[in-house]
């Protein structure tokens, strides 16, 4: 923790001070000698998040971070175009809608929009999030490409979360095939007890799955037969959204 820290220190002046700076003066700067600030700039030069354009000189911040720039501002754009949408679903299936987006095999929700009964049901953020065993996570793993997909499937073990959570590769497999051709997912008590949801696809215009609209809510509104009536209404919403994407069906 005390390396981490060091680095961010060293890269905090570089915020600060918007300018190349010799190995002594970031030294001094962040407080810290020189063969420990040595040290801890190597695998910064290493990924890219600092730069020296020659031995011996001047460190600068490097294009790393161009690459979250470019995150973020994808994401500012996502939730811009979709968040209309989401309020207008939420009055339509009166329960918390969810926008999803999916990274590095996980599926992180960027917007919420809460449902306003007393009783309501909203995602635990910090809890980390099973693909197998949700519904957004079953839409991120159907539309992956093959071989992310294979990778995940050679590597997964199965838990048991509840008596639901799928926990047979073959059942996982015939899911996600049907998630592929309707673009819909259940969790049905999957991921959690008492807690239901549905998901649908978004896709922008190269036809990527970049994430996907959910609904969650407890069992004893979302019903069986009622999450069969809201699901082509979720769907809906996420085709409206990818076409605002650039999305067009072929």
């Amino acid at each position: 923790m005390k390396s981490i820290k060091k680095a961010l220190d060293i890269l905090d002046i570089f915020l600060k001070k918007e300018t190349e700076l010799q190995l002594i003066e970031i030294a001094e700067l962040a407080g810290q000698n020189k063969p420990t600030t040595y040290r801890i700039l190597q695998p910064l030069l290493e990924y890219g998040y600092v730069y020296q354009k020659e031995k011996r000189g001047k460190y600068g911040l490097g294009t790393k971070w161009l690459d979250f720039a470019s995150v973020i501002k994808e994401n500012i754009v996502f939730s811009k175009v979709a968040i209309p949408y989401m309020e207008d679903l939420e009055r339509e299936v009166d329960e918390t809608v969810l926008l999803n987006i999916n990274q590095n095999y996980k599926v992180s929700p960027i917007e919420i929009i809460p449902a306003k009964h007393i009783i309501k049901i909203e995602p635990d953020t910090k809890k980390p999030n099973i693909l197998y065993s949700t519904a957004t996570g079953k839409i991120y793993l159907a539309f992956m490409k093959k071989h992310e997909l294979q990778s995940y499937l050679d590597t997964v073990t199965f838990q048991a979360l509840t008596y639901n959570t799928i926990r047979d590769l073959d059942q996982l497999k015939a899911e996600l095939n049907t998630v592929r051709k309707t673009n819909i997912a259940y969790d049905n008590e999957e991921a959690n007890l008492e807690v239901r949801g549905i998901a649908s696809g978004i896709f922008d215009h190269e036809k990527n799955n970049v994430g996907s609209v959910c609904m969650i809510g407890p069992i004893n509104r979302l019903t069986r037969e009622k999450m069969s009536s809201l699901a082509p209404i979720i769907k809906k919403y996420a085709l409206e959204i990818s076409q605002k994407l650039g999305f067009k069906e072929t």
